[in-house]
């Protein structure tokens, strides 16, 4: 049953800027769903190479378009699409990023089966420019309710596997456009999602995303100093608006959390790390879950070591 001409049940908000060959097998991703009620808004940062073009090649009412200057804050985009769209779903897809088939309607689904959810993400898999796979990207072996703490301490939701119903944009507003927070603004509304209702966010553990890794990605300086800088701007704003104690020792571990595990990934120089752990000693942010990631990190450099040595 096609959609067209009725009121779209969901709306897919796609930012774009100078990827037009991606462009066109992401919006060819949204048009294989199997449902079809849908609006596709795509905003195009000025582009300037042929995504006019390719845009040009989709007659279809549903395929909308628009031009912003969003002074490279990628939310400033998704908030114009959001602002532009009439579904009573919002679905954000990365112009490099692709879709399965069954995406959509399974979201929809399961939102239907459950109507205190706010959030409704998939598992994803990782493929490469020319749409080679990877690996997963996700660590979803079931399916899953998040919780405010678990969120806080491992993101694993990839933005373009995302469903969100339009009532949490009316209530909670749209994605923060603070230039400090450029490529963690959607965890930083994840967060705002589940400081106002906890557990309404499900994970379908099924990887029904294609998250495209690439050269020109604005995720790619995920593990580096900048990003460190980002997660505490994210974090220190997220504490500012909790009220709860509880809450805000969530925060705390999260950030260190993750704070170990980038400056791991990026070979930080021994002084930093062993002044975060005293740090971590200190403030008794010393979890579990951290102790068992610091042994195996350990190991796995104590076998690197003795590797190396014997060759």
């Amino acid at each position: 049953m096609s959609g067209h001409g009725k009121h779209p049940n969901v709306s897919v908000i796609i930012p774009s800027y100078n990827q037009a060959s991606f462009l066109r097998l992401a919006l060819e991703s949204v048009l294989r769903q199997t449902c079809s009620n849908w609006e596709a808004i795509v905003v195009d940062n000025h582009s300037q190479d042929n995504t006019d073009e390719i845009l040009g090649e989709f007659d279809d009412s549903r395929i909308k378009s628009f031009k912003i200057h969003n002074q490279g804050v990628i939310a400033s985009s998704r908030n114009y699409g959001i602002r532009k769209s009439k579904g009573d779903y919002i679905s954000f897809l990365d112009s490099d990023d692709e879709w399965l088939p069954t995406k959509m309607g399974y979201q929809l689904a399961v939102f239907k089966e459950n109507e205190d959810l706010l959030l409704v993400s998939t598992g994803w898999n990782k493929i490469d420019d020319r749409g080679e796979l990877l690996g997963t990207g996700s660590r979803f072996v079931e399916d899953e309710v998040l919780s405010y703490s678990e969120l806080a301490i491992d993101n694993h939701i990839c933005n373009s596997s995302t469903m969100v119903k339009r009532e949490v944009f009316d209530t909670l507003g749209l994605l923060d456009e603070d230039p400090e927070l450029k490529s963690v603004e959607d965890f930083a509304y994840w967060m705002r999602i589940l400081s106002y209702r906890d557990r309404s966010a499900f994970v379908i553990k099924d990887p029904l995303t294609k998250y495209r890794i690439h050269g020109q990605n604005i995720s790619q300086d995920h593990v580096s100093g900048t990003q460190v800088s980002r997660l505490e701007a994210l974090f220190q704003k997220q504490i500012q608006r909790e009220e709860c104690p509880a809450r805000k020792r969530d925060l705390l571990y999260g950030l260190n959390h993750r704070t170990f595990i980038i400056l791991w990934a990026i070979h930080a120089p021994r002084g930093q790390y062993l002044r975060l752990i005293r740090e971590t000693i200190s403030r008794r942010l010393l979890s579990v879950r951290l102790v068992w990631f610091l042994i195996i990190k350990i190991f796995q450099k104590a076998f690197r070591i003795v590797g190396r040595r014997a060759d």
